[in-house]
């Protein structure tokens, strides 16, 4: 498959999850916490394509937020797992909605995915 075939199934691919809502389905705060634990390949994929915008990262964060404590610990598992994949800017938005939580507020999940995202900057 030559260059120009893999960027028009990738454009194919997105133009897809983004027709249907795909992401929108998978990623609010009603979620059942099952489904969030199967979407790693959803975001890898995502990652690797270079369609992962700051609107999706804000839906992940939104749940995070406003979610059920299910939905939360699955999503920060699902971060926390991901971080590897992760391209440095979505890290750094990641980083900066935590940095930006008063500290009251923070809970162990979000000490723990600074613990996994930082080593990449030390």
């Amino acid at each position: 498959m030559n260059h120009n075939n893999k960027k028009l199934s990738t454009q194919k691919q997105q133009d897809w999850l983004n027709n249907h809502g795909i992401f929108d389905l998978l990623f609010h705060p009603g979620q059942h916490d099952l489904l969030i634990k199967k979407s790693t390949d959803l975001i890898k994929f995502m990652v690797q394509e270079g369609i992962l915008t700051d609107s999706h990262l804000d839906k992940i964060w939104n749940c995070t937020q406003k979610g059920s404590a299910e939905l939360k610990l699955a999503l920060f598992k699902l971060l926390t797992e991901m971080s590897v994949f992760l391209k440095t800017e979505h890290q750094f938005y990641f980083l900066d909605r935590i940095k930006n939580t008063p500290a009251q507020q923070l809970t162990l999940n979000e000490i723990e995915l600074v613990h996994e995202m930082t080593p990449f900057y030390q």
